[in-house]
């Protein structure tokens, strides 16, 4: 999931705060249009945020 630079730490904390869910960062990024990126896992389920570059 895309999220707009301004949104982002607020929508990894929701993840992590409000539902539970631990937020992993990953630094070793490949791509010039992310410039962050954390997993999310809940169950079988992996969400990827990536704070646009």
């Amino acid at each position: 999931m895309k999220i707009r630079g301004e949104r982002y730490d607020a929508t990894v904390a929701s993840h992590r705060d409000t539902l539970g869910l631990p937020a992993v960062e990953h630094s070793s990024i490949d791509s010039p249009s992310v410039a962050r990126t954390r997993s999310v896992e809940f169950g079988p389920v992996t969400l990827w945020s990536d704070r646009g570059g």
